[in-house]
């Protein structure tokens, strides 16, 4: 019927459920030929959400029946689509189907990197149950790599994420795979309790299933019982109803004589109404105005609202994407919270992966030298938030594109000396006096030496460490250090007391050079966080409260560092407004 009318996503929905049909008859050869055609059908449409469904149901087919190279073809081209169109749902489904390929496959690695990719997606979504099947499936392949304490330590996550949701299915089997893997490494008492603790709720299961049963039965044997009282009382409740009419022809006849002296009594009423009506066409009048008014301010509410509501959409296209992110600085974070749709506050990334760049204070700009990969990235925070701040920040972001990207400058203190220049420069051509701009904190990491040069216009650079009796040579500090009891400690690099923008004093930005080492965590932020209000008494949160709160979470993962920060902040903020926009960044080396 769809052919008839021509209609070629119905047609292709059509072959699609026929494609499921064979599948679940396990006719194979069958379920491919449809979803062939349903893709054939979907490519003519153009609509790539369709399009990554059936090649991502073709895929599925061939891991099926056990031919995992040809699932991994239509899984990457379903792949492809969803991150060009940032189609987060499929993403994560789709790397967690390539992690499944892989996890039969002798390249194992894959499969990590695969499952990671969709755990990652999932947590970013907020979809615990998507998340705790990613950990699941990534658990298994460390057993499978007899890797069992990294087994142990991932299917204790995804147990945990289980029970948020009381996922009751999805703890049995992870309760089995923990049993099997104590099992495997002879720690009997804990292969016991968690065998146990599998017959406890597969028992459970069963036993609610039994009860759902019996629940039904009692049910229908109530309602048979009811019935028939209720048949019962139907009966006498006619007989009822006869005596009733006899009673209501007494009362109707009353009720003439009633309506009589009421039918006078509104002739009275009615004469009133006269003057009212007068009144009333007043009021109605005043109220069309008032209308007229309230809809039009309604109407400019709404435009200023999608004005906003687009100027975020064109802010977050300079942002670079969380996958950019992830991908170039695997362990670490972004903690970003605007005041209102728009900010002020945004954080940046570039990266010069062995290429060539201009070297400092040649003023020959075709004379370049080979360096090892960079990766540079920045907190910033510019004049104001909301639409006024947005504006300042894309000036401010593109100004250090442009520094990076065209002129190949990579120092962090040439780079704010230089985007100082470009910010000026952009916001003065109206020969108005503009002292809008930004603070900032600048990092550039090479990742295969763990050198680390940073600059700070009004923002600091805190790095947190495994106390030590002496620091790496040629690193200085520029505060005593604090430290906790858990024998951490945080470095400090003061910034320049001076912002990107016009000033009447300008001095060039310090580069401070900082040989990091394994461990040690990089924090660079702008002030939201320590300046909003909360608490008890409705007192700021403060650097050194901040400080506390880093030191305390060191032994959690960067993920969970995320996490605890923005639990901490909500808490401290309870019922408050928040006062500007947040932006941490977080770097484990």
């Amino acid at each position: 019927m769809y052919e008839e009318i021509k209609n070629k996503e119905g047609e292709a929905y059509c072959l699609n459920n026929l494609a499921v049909v064979f599948e679940n008859q396990d006719e194979y050869e069958q379920a491919l030929k449809y979803h062939l055609k349903a893709l054939e059908v979907r490519k003519i449409l153009g609509i790539d959400e369709q399009i990554i469904q059936s090649l991502n149901n073709i895929g599925t087919y061939y891991y099926k029946i056990k031919d995992n190279e040809n699932a991994l073809i239509y899984y990457f081209q379903a792949l492809k689509i969803a991150e060009k169109n940032n189609d987060f749902n499929h993403l994560a489904l789709i790397n967690g189907n390539i992690g499944n390929c892989y996890l039969h496959n002798i390249n194992q690695n894959n499969g990590i990197e695969y499952f990671k990719k969709s755990i990652g997606i999932y947590n970013k979504m907020g979809d615990i149950r998507g998340e705790a099947w990613g950990l699941y499936n990534l658990g298994n392949v460390h057993l499978r790599r007899k890797e069992y304490s990294k087994a142990i330590e991932i299917f204790e996550l995804s147990l945990k994420n289980a029970a948020k949701i009381n996922y009751v299915a999805l703890r049995i089997n992870t309760y089995k795979m923990l049993f099997r893997t104590y099992a495997l490494t002879k720690e009997w008492e804990k292969a016991y309790n968690y065998y146990h603790n599998y017959n406890l709720l597969n028992d459970s299961l069963k036993n609610e299933e039994t009860q759902t049963l019996v629940i039904k039965q009692q049910t229908k044997y109530e309602y048979e019982k009811q019935k028939a009282l209720d048949d019962a009382e139907h009966e006498k409740q006619l007989a009822i109803e006869k005596e009733a009419k006899a009673k209501q022809k007494v009362i109707t006849y009353a009720t003439a004589g009633g309506l009589i002296l009421v039918a006078l009594f509104l002739i009275f009423v009615f004469n009133r109404l006269q003057v009212t009506r007068k009144q009333k066409a007043v009021i109605e009048e005043q109220k069309v105005v008032v209308e007229k008014a309230h809809h039009e301010l309604e109407e400019k509410n709404k435009e200023i609202t999608d004005s906003i509501t687009y100027a975020k959409r064109i802010q977050e296209a300079i942002l670079p994407s969380r996958y950019t992110l992830a991908e170039n600085l695997k362990n670490g974070f972004i903690l970003y919270k605007p005041k209102d749709i728009v900010a002020g506050d945004f954080y940046w990334m570039e990266t010069k992966t062995g290429s060539e760049w201009r070297v400092e204070g040649d003023e020959n700009p075709s004379h370049k030298t080979q360096h090892s990969p960079l990766i540079l990235f920045a907190a910033a925070d510019c004049t104001g938030h909301g639409v006024p701040g947005a504006m300042v920040s894309v000036i401010c972001s593109n100004a250090l594109s442009k520094t990076v990207l065209e002129e190949h400058i990579v120092t962090p203190g040439k780079i704010l000396d230089r985007t100082k220049e470009l910010v000026v420069e952009r916001l003065s051509k109206n020969e108005e006096d503009v002292k809008d701009g930004m603070d900032i904190s600048l990092c550039s990491l090479n990742q295969q030496t763990n050198q680390l040069e940073w600059s700070g216009a009004n923002n600091p650079l805190w790095i947190i460490r495994q106390a030590t009796p002496s620091l790496p040579e040629g690193e200085e500090l520029q505060q005593a250090n604090q430290a906790d009891d858990k024998g951490f400690e945080l470095i400090e690099y003061k910034p320049d007391k001076q912002p990107i923008g016009k000033t009447d004093q300008t001095k060039p930005f310090t580069t401070h050079q900082i040989n990091l080492i394994k461990g040690d965590t990089i924090y660079i932020f702008t002030d939201g966080y320590q300046d909003q209000f909360g608490g008890e008494k409705g007192k700021k949160f403060k650097a050194a409260q901040l400080k506390e709160l880093l030191l305390g979470i060191q032994d959690k993962t960067m993920d969970e560092q995320k996490e605890l920060l923005n639990n901490a902040f909500e808490n401290w903020k309870g019922n408050l407004e928040q006062v500007d926009d947040v932006c941490i960044i977080g770097v484990r080396i």
